[in-house]
């Protein structure tokens, strides 16, 4: 209670508000700040100068009165205690007072009344501005609460404890058939909801019955027929007693979302497919060297007429159909050497045009659609041709009846709003490369998993699957992006996006040619981890008269090195070894060895290892599997000129 009001007394006589202080003090109050008033200008003034907490006045007064005090409070907008204090009041005078809106009235011969008063009519008064104060703050909840929910992209409702649409925002009706006026009173289950199908799973029925929060996400079918994937969250509400009273449903599209999801899935899933394909293609190169290379062998051994000598040739056909393969398994996992050039795409295509007819058949019409203002691409012309003739071959396999084949390409802009729905893409300028065809088509769960290697839909033995997983590998191994638009038997368009330049690029310098040694017997080192290709390459060498130190680990090397007493002319070495690379070992043997020249070969690509940090550009380097000839013949190259 507060016992030190601002206390306004209208009074005309001095000696009676003396008289009313010295009874505020008496019953324990001083005020704050007290002042008297009998006049309504003076009152006037006062109220809108000063904050008063009480207003004590005299019910008649010569030029002014109580009634009219109430009646100068009320236009100042104010809600004070307001008791009238009097000297002569008849019972109908004070009622009629107190309808004019004083709180309360006191004879002056009975003052002892007034302390009373005075403390029930500040704590009504406290009240009264508790109550206010709620209600605007309830009134300004509730504005934020409609502002928020009528300005989200959510779609929210809520429910009473039968079901009966009670409030709705009006974002709702995107998804709703029915309409935000139409809704509200009506039972939710006899909307049209779903496609006119009834919500398998109402997450209302669930959080009424337990008093939890509940969801779930499907799919829902809008009234303009649009497939919209959604999340519906419902919260039930509670009245005073702590009973559920209905439940609050937010219903939140996620379509986007979900496509992003499975965008992110996917590239994940081609990302470790690559490194699957790129380190399974590693493995089946060491396996395939020893095989072409033993092949190789056999084959310099044994005269022509030996029955032997066409099984062999079998066997290394074989091999080189399997080598191949791991080729096209390394551009899926992006661990081809590329050799970069600013390119004029339009050539090229036309160029590949010209040799696509006697590939494809002539019951297929094969157009262009070239744009003449094309900007220019980094790319590897060699691989851009396969990517086209990849393309145009499955093209041709979806019209086995004939059709038409339109190659186009056009300049295009990626903006945030495509590319944030797209794994691994930037936005920006990009030069569009599209090959359309009029044949089958394909459904969504074929066009998910036509980049895989080894997915086709071909009939077996017609195709190994590689053909788009390679495409796949090329676009990305270029910065580039690839997308697949098509529906059942309405043909297939698929568009690949380059990062478009605008200046010419550098042309690789020219690599310098050294200076030849003049050794006429050399001695080479060969280490690899896998014995059977160190073996090979130290019985190749041997055949051609080398003089050859073997070794399996980078420890044996070293050893051996130590131990030899002549000069070491080249290392052949594997790039990947246990304990220590290639390049690391061919810098511990230079020490010992300056003038000795390194070739690198592996399973993997130069392109790889350079990326990697393994190889340094411009390093020797030779592609697992190889052929006798192919070993000897850049050893003998390495060999005759200078620093490698």
């Amino acid at each position: 209670m507060n016992k030190t009001p601002r206390v306004l007394i209208v009074e005309d006589s001095e000696d009676d508000a003396l008289l009313v202080l010295r009874e505020l003090r008496k019953g324990g109050y001083e005020p704050a700040a007290f002042d008297r008033v009998y006049t309504a200008d003076d009152m006037r003034a006062k109220l809108r100068d000063h904050s008063w907490e009480l207003i004590i006045a005299d019910f008649a007064m010569p030029a002014f009165s109580a009634l009219a005090a109430l009646k100068v409070m009320e236009e100042s907008g104010l809600d004070l205690p307001f008791i009238v204090v009097s000297g002569t009041i008849g019972e109908e005078t004070a009622v009629g007072a107190m309808k004019a809106g004083a709180h309360d009235y006191i004879m002056k011969d009975n003052l002892k009344r007034l302390i009373p008063a005075i403390e029930r009519e500040l704590r009504e008064v406290e009240v009264r501005r508790e109550r206010l104060r709620a209600e605007q703050a309830l009134r300004e909840s509730e504005e934020r609460y409609r502002c928020l929910v009528e300005n989200v992209d959510f779609k929210v409702r809520l429910m009473d404890i039968d079901y009966t649409v009670v409030m709705a925002n009006a974002v709702h009706n995107e998804i709703f058939a029915s309409r935000v006026e139409e809704s509200i009173g009506q039972e939710c289950h006899r909307e049209l909801w779903n496609g006119g199908i009834i919500c398998p799973f109402c997450p209302g029925i669930s959080a009424m019955a337990t008093g939890k929060p509940s969801e779930v996400e499907t799919e829902i079918v809008t009234e303009s027929g649009i497939h919209v994937e959604v999340r519906i969250q419902a919260f039930p509400t509670f009245g005073e007693d702590g009973e559920v009273t209905g439940f609050i449903e937010i219903v939140e599209d996620i379509t986007e979302r979900k496509y992003f999801e499975e965008q992110l899935r996917q590239a994940a899933k081609m990302e470790a497919i690559g490194r699957l394909a790129g380190g399974v293609a590693h493995d089946f190169n060491n396996l395939l060297t020893a095989v072409i290379g033993y092949a190789n062998v056999l084959l310099h051994e044994l005269p022509k007429e030996d029955p032997l000598t066409d099984k062999v040739l079998q066997i290394n056909r074989a091999a080189e159909r399997a080598a191949k393969l791991t080729r096209q398994l390394l551009a899926f996992g992006r661990k081809e050497v590329l050799e970069m050039k600013t390119l004029d795409l339009n050539p090229l295509i036309s160029d590949f045009h010209k040799i696509l007819n006697g590939l494809i058949g002539a019951d297929i019409e094969v157009m262009e659609a070239l744009d003449p203002d094309l900007g220019q691409v980094r790319g590897d012309a060699g691989r851009i041709e396969q990517i086209l003739l990849n393309l145009a071959v499955n093209a041709r396999d979806a019209m086995p009846a004939g059709g038409k084949l339109t190659m186009g390409t056009a300049n295009v802009v990626l903006e945030e709003d495509y590319v944030r729905t797209q794994a691994h893409v930037r936005p920006g300028r990009y030069v569009q490369i599209s090959v359309s065809d009029t044949g089958a088509g394909m459904d969504f769960e074929t066009r998910s998993k036509v980049f895989e290697p080894f997915f086709t839909t071909k009939e077996k033995g017609k195709g190994t699957g590689l053909g788009l997983s390679t495409v796949f590998g090329i676009v990305r191994q270029h910065e580039g992006h690839i997308e697949i638009q098509s529906e059942p038997g309405c043909g297939a368009t698929v568009n690949v996006y380059l990062p478009r330049v605008d200046e010419d690029g550098d042309e690789s310098p020219p690599v310098q040619v050294p200076v030849a040694s003049g050794r006429e017997r050399d001695t080479v080192m060969v280490v690899d981890d896998d014995i059977i290709i160190s073996n090979l390459c130290t019985e190749i060498l041997q055949l051609q008269g080398y003089t050859v130190l073997n070794a399996t680990e980078p420890a044996m090397a070293l050893d051996a090195a130590m131990r030899h007493d002549g000069p070491i002319d080249l290392l052949l070495t594997d790039l990947i070894l246990p304990g220590m690379d290639g390049t690391t070992l061919y810098r511990k043997l230079a020490e010992k060895h300056p003038e000795m020249k390194v070739l690198y070969v592996s399973g993997y690509t130069a392109n790889w290892a350079i990326n990697q940090g393994i190889l340094r550009k411009g390093s020797r380097f030779l592609q697992k599997p190889f052929t006798a000839d192919l070993l000897s013949a850049r050893v003998r190259d390495m060999l005759r000129q200078g620093t490698a």
